[in-house]
Parts: C-alpha cells; structure tokens; sequence
C-alpha cells in the first residue's frame, strides 16, 4: 500500500538507469509523487512505502529510535492526521498515536487491554494478540468492535 502526503517540491529524478532498468525506491530517497508512484508500480513484491513532504520511507523492523517518527509525526499533525498507528515490529509494541491539540499522545488501551479508536467508532485491537501473531483474536476484536 503506497501512502503519500503533501511533498516540498523535491526534483523529479530520471526514473530509469543508464540501462534503462527502473531504478528502485529506497529508504530516504527524495522524489515528486509522479516519480514515486511510478517507481512503487514497478515494485509489485512491495508491499508498503510512503513518500512523506517528498521523502521516501520504507518499512523494516527496526527500533522505534531509528524509525523517523518524528519527521513523519509532524508532518501528520501538520496536515490534520487525527490517528496514526505505529508497530513496532523487534520492540513487539504497538503505539496508537492520538492528535489532542496539536500533540500526539499515546492511546491508553482500556482495562481489557483493547484499544479502542477515538475517531472511527468501532475500530478496536488488541495490540498483544497482534504482536503474538493471533490472527483470529485480531480478527475477533475488530468484529466485536
């Protein structure tokens, strides 16, 4: 799933090499989002990349120290993100992220350790169950909800 916000203008790169292969996305790459798009279509094994204010971020499992998060934090606030979820994949923790007046804060699960959308009402999940890799207790909680 491509994810694009708002870009900063960055200059539109040749999008092949000198061979006239796609050249592919990568982590911090600076890109308009004709080119991003472009180069994410010719990626069909990727599965997720978003092009934050022109810059390229690509998932990996990576701590949440080295995830970008504050770059992409206030780019989300900026442009009037009201939720963002963050998995944090070798930390084996999720962050729900709520926009309370310009500051993301943490969404505190309820006391059956569910967490619950403020927005879209009946978005729920259980960040244990997701994290252990329970896909039908997943699947359970965001049908109760």
């Amino acid at each position: 799933m491509a994810v694009v916000t708002p870009s900063a203008k960055p200059v539109e790169p040749k999008m092949t090499g000198d061979n006239g292969t796609f050249r592919p996305l990568e982590n911090r790459d600076r890109l308009t989002r004709a080119e991003f798009e472009r180069r994410y279509d010719a990626m069909p094994e990727l599965k997720k990349a978003e092009l934050v204010e022109g810059e390229v971020y690509m998932p990996s499992p990576v701590r949440y120290e080295q995830h970008g998060l504050g770059k992409k934090l206030n780019a989300y606030r900026r442009n009037g993100v009201r939720e963002y979820i963050v998995w944090r994949v070798l930390d084996r923790q999720v962050d729900w992220l709520v926009n309370r007046e310009g500051q993301f804060e943490p969404l505190r699960p309820a006391a059956d350790g569910i967490l619950r959308s403020t927005i879209f009402p009946g978005l729920w999940l259980d960040p244990n169950a997701l994290v252990s890799g329970e896909k039908t207790t997943v699947q359970a909680i965001l049908e109760q909800g």
